[in-house]
């Protein structure tokens, strides 16, 4: 699965990419007029604002302090989303580290892995399928069976 993540996945459906978010310990905020408010990313406007746990992310502007809207998913015209971001080390607080290529990763294969699964899941044509198995391998990639009954 880790190979046709990295190939195939596109982000579709903004329900999935959020609930893969949100098992990541990230907050993430669905809407309207929502903005980017990172030094490099100022006012870029997203439809979906993603704040990881545990990442501090500030910068001053002018008598302004702006904090952790430093990433977010925006709707393309092909009909995916992709992830907007100041990758800007310097502005990230208290010695966190980020690495948006790490993140980027993590979060497509765990996304392939639930829209496979939903898939699984909401289809009637696949209901005779159960998920038998799952692990990550030591290459930390996710391995996923299924077993047809009946």
């Amino acid at each position: 699965m880790s190979h046709l993540s990295k190939i195939k996945t596109q982000f579709k459906n903004l329900d999935t990419l959020k609930s893969t978010l949100e098992t990541m310990k990230c907050e993430c905020v669905v809407g309207e007029n929502l903005s980017l408010s990172s030094a490099y990313q100022k006012g870029q406007a997203v439809d979906m604002l993603v704040r990881p746990e545990n990442v501090k992310y500030s910068y001053r502007f002018g008598n302004e302090d702006r904090k952790n809207d430093f990433m977010g998913y925006k709707l393309t015209g092909d009909g995916t989303y992709e992830l907007l971001g100041d990758a800007y080390g310097q502005n990230v607080a208290g010695g966190s580290s980020f690495n948006f290529d790490s993140f980027g990763k993590e979060v497509t294969q765990k996304y392939a892995r639930n829209e496979v699964v939903n898939q699984f899941n909401l289809n009637p044509e696949l209901a005779d399928f159960n998920l038998t198995e799952e692990s990550v391998n030591d290459k930390g990639e996710t391995v996923i069976k299924f077993e047809r009954w009946g």
